[in-house]
Order: C-alpha cells, then sequence, then structure tokens
C-alpha cells in the first residue's frame, strides 16, 4: 500500500473543471455534439443537415429514414425479431421498408396526395 502513496505527486493548486472531449478543456453543447456525433453516428457519403425551421423529432426522423434506422418489420426481422409477417401492416402488399411507408405504400401516397392537395400544390412524385 506504501507503494502506491509513494508515487503520486500533489500539487497545491485550485481545483478546476476540466472537459476532455474539447480542445481547449471547456465544455460546449456544441464540441458535445461533435463528439457523439464523431463517435455514434455513421461517416456516410452525405453529411444530414439538421433545419431550425421543424421540430427536432422530424430532423430525427429523417436522419433514422435516410440511414435506414426506423423500426420497419424488415429490420426488426433482421435484428431477431420473430414477427408473423413482414408485409406492411397498412396494405400486405409489399414488406414494409422505410421507402415503402413513407412513398410506396397505397396509404402513404393517399396521405401525401392529400397533404398537397391541402397547401394547393402539385405533388412531386
Amino acid at each position: 500500500m506504501e507503494s502506491l502513496i509513494h508515487h503520486i505527486n500533489l500539487v497545491i493548486s485550485e481545483d478546476k473543471w476540466s472537459w476532455d472531449l474539447g480542445p481547449d478543456g471547456v465544455f460546449s453543447v456544441a464540441g458535445t455534439r461533435r463528439a457523439l456525433d464523431d463517435h455514434f453516428l455513421d461517416d456516410g457519403d452525405r453529411p444530414m443537415r439538421w433545419s431550425r425551421l421543424v421540430p427536432i423529432k422530424v430532423n430525427i426522423l429523417t436522419w433514422r429514414a435516410c440511414v435506414d434506422r426506423l423500426p420497419t418489420r424488415v429490420n426488426l426481422v433482421s435484428k431477431g425479431i420473430d414477427l408473423p409477417s413482414s408485409l406492411c401492416p397498412m396494405c400486405n402488399n409489399q414488406v414494409e421498408v422505410v421507402s415503402h411507408v413513407f412513398i410506396h405504400c397505397d396509404v402513404a401516397r393517399h396521405v401525401w396526395e392529400n397533404t398537397f392537395r391541402w397547401i394547393d400544390m402539385a405533388p412531386p412524385m
């Protein structure tokens, strides 16, 4: 036990906080976000642009859809979750993947058509 204490070098100085994730040792929200992004996000071929004009949950949903991280039936089955079917529960015509949920499903198409009619625009699809 004495040998452990012998190697400790005590310095008389004021205590201070230090942030290891920032280059200058100072905490910042932006620095924390960069550190988390670097650690957790996929280095895809296209960067994700977060829009301040829409709610954060819409940004997150969009990002998760772009990187195929939504709990579609195909993704759940690939993770070992036992489901009776991989077909879309809304139409039962095709397997449930992100593109089907948001674009190709008949229900999704009707929602898009009604939304564009409501805002008086021609649908781009």
